[in-house]
């Protein structure tokens, strides 16, 4: 599904858009941004499209375009929500790479994260980030998430292998920081 538009004071959660499609792939395309969470492979207009409209049908999936000043500068998401177990699995990416370092990415993750708890009423959202993901993995931490393990040598690039570190939130953590 497409998320609803969540305000922060630096950018908003907007529902994603078609149209940010060849926007999408631009980024995929640019090795710096792709090097930090992903395989170098820049999928098709087709695929592309494919996987918007199956995220836009999804209850399991959220999908939100982030936005400054009405541009996309990057994707948030919710992903394998599990309402039974109360949980979700999410992701966050700044295309954009003018914009990174300001702190953008970092309220994304507030914005996320607080709708996961106040709107879904989830107990639980869970990511993983790259090693080298030093960004991120501020982004995180100044909203609470710890890292609670580490997949190593689970990726490749570069003729590299890199390690996942995984982190968590619960709910009764994050009411204690509010």
């Amino acid at each position: 599904m497409l998320g609803p538009v969540l305000r922060g004071s630096l950018i908003s959660l907007e529902p994603a858009r078609p149209e940010d499609i060849p926007l999408r792939r631009h980024w995929f395309a640019d090795r710096e941004v792709t090097r930090l969470f992903t395989t170098p492979d820049v999928p098709s207009l087709a695929q592309e499209e494919e996987s918007f409209e199956r995220a836009a049908r999804d209850e399991s999936t959220v999908l939100w375009r982030v936005a400054l000043e009405g541009a996309a500068i990057g994707q948030a998401f919710l992903f394998n929500i599990n309402w039974i177990d109360r949980q979700t699995l999410s992701g966050l990416w700044i295309g954009e790479r003018d914009q990174w370092g300001k702190g953008y990415g970092s309220e994304a993750v507030r914005l996320r994260t607080a709708f996961v708890f106040e709107e879904l009423g989830l107990d639980r959202i869970e990511t993983s980030s790259m090693d080298v993901n030093i960004g991120m993995h501020r982004a995180l931490e100044r909203s609470g998430f710890r890292c609670i393990g580490t997949r190593r040598n689970r990726f490749r690039q570069d003729n590299r292998r890199h390690d996942e570190y995984i982190f968590e939130l619960l709910r009764g953590e994050w009411l204690e920081r509010q």
